[in-house]
C-alpha cells in the first residue's frame, strides 16, 4: 500500500463505522489506534526500517536501580512547594537548540525568556539530551523519572483486561490488521497501559502546579495523549503547538470532514498554527462550534532566532544549497546532483536531530564520491534552522517542516518526495515550492541550475 492508499484508508473507515464513538473506560481510543496503526505501518515501509536499533535488555540491578532513582524523583516532586503557576510547557530532547551555550526548547523558550522561573514548567518527556546544558535544568521534570513508580502504583490496573465500549470496533480492527499487516489490537493494548501510566503522571503534576494553560509538542505521542486527557479532564486550556508538517497528507492531522465529533478527549483544545496555509487545513474538518479550534499564532522561533543572525553570517562567497534531510541516507540522485553542481554553489546538509548518530556513515558515502569538501555538515545540523533558510539560496527537501518555515520566509523549496508533494500541494500551488518527481539522470542537478538561471533574471 501506498501512503495515499493507507489515508484512504482511514477516511473510508472514519466514514463508514463509528470510529469517534469508541472508548475504553473514558478515553476516546480512535487517534490511538490510528497513531499505532499508520506509524507501524510507516515504520515497516520506510528507507530508514533497517536501521532500527535493538534495544538491550535491563539486568534485574538496572531495574532496581532505575526504581530507587524514580522513588527519589517522586519524593522531590511530591515535597516540592504546590503552586498555581501559568503555563506547562511539554516537550522533549529533540526540540532542543543551543542559546548562548545552552539548550532550550526552541518552541517555547521565545514564549518565556523574560518569564518569572516561578510562573511556569518545563516537562520533559525523554531525556535522551544533554541535560548538563540545559538552562534551568533544575526546574524541569522528567517525566521518565516518575514511570517506575506510576507503573508500580498501576500493577494491579496493570494486569486487568483492557476492554472496549463501541459497535464493530473488532470489524476495523480485523480490517487495519489485513491492510496493513500489524497485531493491531495487541499492539494498541499495550500502548493504552503505558499511557494510562501516564495519566497517572500528569495528574500528579497538574494537581501539584494547578496551570492555567498547558503546551505541548507531538500530540500524537504516548505521553502527549495522557497530557491531553487529563488537561481536558479538568479544564485546562491545552495546545498542540505545531512543530512541522501538519497537511493532507498527516494522519494525525487530517479527520474525516464529515463524521469528525464535537470533542475527542485524547486531541489538544487547540492547534496553534504557524501560516495561513496550516490554519485553513485543520479548521476544514473541525466541527464548527465544537471543543477542538485552531489558531494562527506564528513560529516563535524564527522571529526570535533571526535576531541574532547576525552571530551566524558566513563570510564565504559560497551560495548555499539547503538540504534538510528526514532519513539517514543520501539517494543516488542526490548524490549526483551534489558531483554536478558548481561552485559558487555549495550544499549544506542538515540532518533530522533523531539520525545524528548516522553522521560518520553519510560523511564516508560523501568521502567514496570524492565530494566531502564540497558539502557543509556540522554548520548546516547545529546552526538554528531560520538562519539557514533565510542565508540559503534554495531549499530542497523530501517532506520536513522545514518547507513551511521556508515559505514563511520566501525561500523557495525543490521537495523531492511524493509524501512532500501531497503533503505541501498548497504551497507547490501558490509557487512557494517545486515538485521534483523527475527519475533520470541529472534532473534534479537541472532543476537547480534552473532556479540558478532565474534568480539571475
Amino acid at each position: 500500500m501506498t501512503r495515499q492508499d493507507v489515508l484512504t484508508l482511514f477516511d473510508t473507515l472514519e466514514t463508514k463505522f463509528p470510529v469517534f464513538d469508541w472508548k475504553h473506560e473514558n478515553m476516546d481510543v480512535w487517534p490511538i489506534i490510528k497513531t499505532y496503526a499508520f506509524f507501524h505501518w510507516e515504520k515497516a515501509n520506510s528507507a530508514g526500517a533497517h536501521l532500527t536499533e535493538v534495544k538491550k535488555r535491563e539486568n534485574f540491578m538496572s531495574k532496581v536501580c532505575r526504581l530507587v532513582q524514580s522513588f527519589y524523583a517522586f519524593g522531590k516532586l511530591y515535597l516540592r512547594r504546590g503552586r498555581s503557576i501559568d503555563r506547562v510547557y511539554l516537550g522533549a530532547a529533540h526540540f532542543r537548540s543551543n542559546v548562548d551555550g545552552e539548550l532550550v526548547n526552541r518552541f517555547f523558550y521565545p514564549l518565556n525568556e523574560a518569564s518569572p522561573l516561578d510562573s511556569y514548567l518545563e516537562v520533559e518527556y525523554n531525556d535522551k539530551g544533554d541535560v548538563s546544558k540545559y538552562k534551568n535544568k533544575k526546574h524541569i521534570i522528567f517525566t521518565k523519572h516518575l514511570i517506575p513508580v506510576s507503573k508500580l502504583i498501576s500493577l494491579l490496573d496493570q494486569r486487568r483486561p483492557v476492554g472496549f465500549e463501541g459497535e464493530k470496533i473488532d470489524e476495523v480492527f480485523s480490517i487495519l490488521e489485513a491492510k496493513l499487516d500489524v497485531a493491531l489490537k495487541t499492539g494498541v493494548i499495550g500502548r493504552l497501559r503505558v499511557i494510562k501510566v501516564y495519566v497517572r503522571i500528569f495528574r500528579w503534576i497538574y494537581r501539584k502546579y494547578k496551570p492555567q494553560a498547558v503546551f505541548g509538542l507531538c500530540y500524537y505521542n504516548v505521553p502527549m495523549f495522557a497530557a491531553h486527557y487529563v488537561a481536558n479532564e479538568n479544564g485546562i486550556e491545552n495546545y498542540d503547538m505545531q512543530h512541522g508538517g501538519q497537511g493532507r497528507s498527516h494522519p494525525l492531522y487530517t479527520f474525516s470532514i464529515d463524521k469528525f465529533p464535537l470533542r475527542l478527549n485524547v486531541l489538544p483544545q487547540f492547534f496553534w498554527c504557524w501560516d495561513q496555509v496550516s490554519f485553513d487545513h485543520i479548521h476544514s474538518w473541525l466541527k464548527q462550534g465544537g471543543y477542538h479550534k485552531v489558531v494562527k499564532q506564528g513560529n516563535p522561533w524564527i522571529d526570535y532566532v533571526l535576531k541574532k543572525e547576525a552571530a551566524y553570517l558566513s563570510a564565504s562567497n559560497e551560495k548555499m544549497i539547503l538540504y534538510t534531510m528526514q532519513y539517514a541516507k543520501l539517494d543516488n540522485f542526490v548524490l549526483e546532483a551534489i558531483e554536478k553542481t558548481p561552485p559558487p554553489y555549495k550544499w549544506w546538509i542538515r540532518m533530522h536531530p533523531r539520525q545524528l548518530q548516522h553522521a560518520a556513515k553519510i560523511k564516508a558515502t560523501l568521502a567514496s564520491i570524492g565530494v566531502l569538501d564540497r558539502v557543509e555538515i556540522e554548520c548546516a545540523t547545529t546552526w538554528p534552522l531560520p538562519v539557514l533558510l533565510n542565508q540559503c539560496f534554495l531549499h530542497i527537501s523530501k517532506f520536513s517542516g522545514s518547507i513551511i518555515e521556508a515559505a514563511i520566509l520566501n525561500k523557495h523549496t525543490v521537495i523531492i518526495d511524493e509524501i512532500g508533494v501531497q503533503s505541501y500541494s498548497q504551497y507547490i500551488e501558490a509557487g512557494l515550492a517545486t515538485a521534483y518527481s523527475e527519475s533520470r539522470d541529472g534532473a534534479l542537478i537541472d532543476t537547480i541550475m534552473y532556479f540558478t538561471r532565474q534568480l539571475k533574471k
